[in-house]
């Protein structure tokens, strides 16, 4: 196990400049992410060679390529960024495998960490953005909430019928469970899709940047800027500053803390408590 502490050093540092980056600038420099990820394999190759292991490589080679396809799909539903697909990348390299049935189960349960930890994020996050765009948030909701309320009310009654089910057959933990879910779930996805709503700003062609969703196609005199999931490049940009007329694009969360987070509570269990996510003793 000793011979992970170095890619647990060197995930946490890469992960400490990217997210400071992600905070500062809202995007990450590809030198970050590609010689996070030279590193670690470079390691797990020498390490190969001088003790003769070369499962040791070969785990983390797999975790790469495990996480590529997961990172991929992840990127094409626009619910990671690129750089937060290239870090995935890099990690899928520095977690601890001690088989290859151990790499499966390690690399699915970092996965269940990131979306929990995701979920408490985005909500604290959120707040911030809630309170810099107080109008155009209430707004947004008023106009969701409007739209939906019908379901909700129908999925609040339902939950409530299988609460006061639950009661008479003491079964209340479950009922009080689904109630949850009928209840909180409709009106969480509304309070998410008004601050989604807050995250189109306007933008002047100079401040623009790589990666930056635009609404819709954009016709620039003969040639058309698509919106597709890769974002606008430079040559698109350099385009759009030939028009001198502001953009509306659409910016995400800054996502790199988190994975700064789930990777350190991973350590944390690994490194300290020695043992995996479930609690099972390495």
């Amino acid at each position: 196990m000793i011979e992970y502490y170095f890619l647990f050093a060197l995930g946490i540092i890469y992960l400490i400049v990217a997210s400071y980056e992600d905070l500062k600038k809202t995007e990450v420099a590809n030198w970050i992410t590609y010689s996070f990820v030279a590193f670690a394999l470079a390691y797990r190759g020498i390490y190969s060679v001088l003790n003769g292991d070369y499962r040791f490589f070969v785990l983390g080679a797999l975790g790469f390529f495990v996480f590529y396809l997961i990172g991929n799909l992840l990127y094409y539903a626009k619910a990671f960024g690129g750089a937060d697909v290239k870090l995935l990348r890099a990690i899928g390299v520095t977690l601890p495998y001690q088989s290859y049935f151990g790499l499966i189960f390690t690399l699915l349960g970092f996965i269940f960490l990131l979306f929990f930890v995701a979920f408490f994020y985005t909500l604290i996050y959120s707040v911030f953005i809630v309170y810099f765009n107080k109008r155009r948030f209430v707004n947004e909701f008023y106009i969701r909430f409007k739209k939906y309320k019908g379901w909700m009310a129908v999925l609040a009654l339902i939950g409530v019928l299988f609460l006061i089910f639950s009661i008479v057959y003491k079964y209340g933990m479950i009922g009080g469970a689904v109630f949850l879910i009928t209840a909180v779930v409709p009106m969480m996805y509304v309070y998410l899709k008004a601050v989604d709503s807050c995250m189109v700003v306007l933008v002047s062609p100079g401040k623009l940047m790589e990666g930056d969703w635009i609404l819709e196609d954009i016709n620039v005199g003969s040639k058309k800027i698509k919106n597709t999931v890769h974002g606008l490049t430079s040559q698109d940009i350099d385009l759009l500053k030939k028009t001198n007329k502001d953009i509306y694009v659409k910016r995400g969360i800054p996502f790199v803390p988190a994975i700064l987070i789930s990777f350190a509570i991973m350590v944390f269990f690994f490194a300290v408590l020695k043992q995996n996510f479930l609690f099972f003793p390495l």
